[in-house]
């Protein structure tokens, strides 16, 4: 486990979020925690991306160039599944670029980029 400096972006259609934390890297799993104590997790496979959110909601994304995947998004009561199809994703110098859409019943619902550096 190493310590590391953490900046999180997040732009979507509707919205920005972004901060920098101080978070842990352990192989090839990056954890880190914004200010409202949500959990982040990321895990960096060979041809794919998960990213995990828990706190206030639960959010599971997999991101892969090569086929849509789901994901799921649920908060209080409510759980929603999510297509994603993956338009870019870039591993390399401590950053990861994941730019995506979110569809919901073959419709649109959100474009976004996430960008996470860390060192």
């Amino acid at each position: 486990m190493k310590n590391i400096e953490v900046v999180f972006s997040m732009i979507s259609l509707d919205s920005k979020d972004s901060f920098t934390t101080i978070g842990e890297i352990k192989g090839n799993r990056i954890i880190f925690e914004d200010s409202e104590n949500n959990k982040h997790y990321v895990i960096i496979n060979n041809e794919s991306i998960e990213y995990y959110k828990r706190g206030s909601m639960k959010m599971k994304y997999v991101f892969n160039l090569k086929h849509n995947t789901v994901g799921t998004y649920e908060i209080d009561s409510s759980r929603f599944e999510f297509v994603i199809k993956t338009k870019k994703l870039d591993i390399e110098d401590n950053q990861i670029i994941v730019e995506y859409n979110l569809l919901l019943n073959d419709e649109l619902v959100n474009q976004s980029t996430l960008l996470i550096k860390y060192s």
